[in-house]
């Protein structure tokens, strides 16, 4: 199973949508699916079943409730809606954690636009590590499971984001 660890939360939405770059955004996060979908083809399970999905894990640490505008709302609704018209099922489960108080109202903004099958994918945590992280090994190996995530990979670049914040990188 692909898996994908994205920390949204550290991306700057909102000068993303004020300087006029949704589209391009839209067209990065469609090429990305299409990549995934590259990436499956011809990798197998244990068992021998071919690879037709991929788990997502959105890490909101970090996300400021000022990014949360209803452009970027809007830009956040098309990018899901575009996802469900051009890859439906290719994704098994999008955990979301570190999810603010107020993604619940975001997720209210984005819920009428979206699939009750789609939405039934969705497991949202809030910061609580001792609550995700067996949700993360339940699905991820702990020695491709970054450390960063509860796991035992040294070398991901993600366990290194915020050192690299820190010395102005």
């Amino acid at each position: 199973m692909l898996v994908f660890i994205l920390p949204v939360g550290r991306w700057d939405l909102k000068t993303l949508v004020s300087s006029g770059e949704a589209k391009e955004f839209l067209r990065f996060k469609d090429q990305f699916h299409e990549s995934i979908i590259d990436l499956m083809k011809g990798k197998f399970t244990t068992e021998g079943v071919p690879v037709t999905q991929f788990i997502s894990v959105v890490d909101l640490d970090q996300l400021s409730f000022r990014q949360v505008t209803p452009s970027v709302l809007e830009m956040l609704r098309d990018d899901l809606s575009r996802f469900e018209s051009n890859f439906p099922e290719r994704l098994k489960i999008n955990i979301i954690i570190n999810a603010p108080w107020f993604l619940t109202t975001a997720m209210n903004f984005i819920r009428p636009f979206t699939s009750a099958k789609t939405l039934d994918k969705f497991k949202i945590f809030g910061s609580d590590r001792t609550v995700w992280i067996p949700e993360l090994k339940a699905l991820v190996s702990e020695k491709d499971l970054p450390v960063r995530y509860g796991g035992q990979n040294k070398t991901s670049r993600l366990n290194t984001m915020d050192t690299k914040e820190e010395q102005g990188n």
